[in-house]
């Protein structure tokens, strides 16, 4: 019994490891999914109003504060707004 108890702990333990890894791998998806809508939202900033980088990614973060909304909802919004005002 002592045996398989040790064996059943390795195999709850394994699983812990793996599904922390999955979690961490889908974060790391996100995260790289957000920069990339926020990157594509400070290009239309820039073209729209003839700006920086930086001054067009403070626009959006303006933008966020001042709605109160998450930055990279913000930048979809923007991206939205440019699709639809072709």
């Amino acid at each position: 019994g002592v045996d398989f108890a040790g064996q059943i702990a390795g195999a709850v333990a394994l699983a812990a490891r793996l599904a922390a890894g999955e979690d961490r791998n889908q974060h790391l998806e996100t995260a790289l999914d957000s920069r990339s809508t926020i990157d594509r939202a400070i290009g239309v900033i820039m073209v729209r109003a003839r700006i920086d980088a930086a001054d067009a990614f403070d626009v959006l973060r303006r933008r966020s504060q001042h709605t109160n909304t998450k930055l990279r909802e913000v930048a979809v919004q923007v991206l939205d707004e440019a699709l639809h005002a072709r």
